[in-house]
């Protein structure tokens, strides 16, 4: 497997995109995704979701793995998806509803099968 975000803090939202991870090629098995968050701090905000994208290009990425909304730490979860995984991952994060100063940290990994 890969790490895709490796343990820390994000304080905004965003996406690794620009450090994606290149698997070689696409894969027609499946895998499985993980998710580690030991630390939350929501800042009045609803949750924190964080996904697992997917590229054929290393420019377009959609959506492979939703992963809970988390709303409190600490917090794990393993998601296996069938099917074609794209040659390139990344990963997102988006803090729902409004609120000030939010904080989470997290890890999240991916393996081919």
């Amino acid at each position: 497997g890969v790490i895709l975000h490796p343990l820390g803090a994000e304080t905004e939202d965003g996406d690794s995109e620009s450090d994606s991870v290149d698997g070689g090629a696409s894969s027609s098995d499946g895998g499985v995704g993980f998710l580690q968050v030991p630390e939350l701090e929501l800042g009045g905000h609803d949750d924190v979701t964080i996904r697992i994208l997917d590229s054929a290009d290393n420019t377009t990425f959609a959506e492979l793995i939703a992963f809970t909304a988390v709303d409190d730490a600490p917090l794990a979860e393993r998601v296996s998806v069938p099917g074609t995984v794209e040659r390139y991952l990344a990963t997102d994060w988006e803090f729902g509803g409004t609120g000030s100063d939010p904080s989470v940290r997290f890890m999240v990994g991916f393996a081919r099968f």
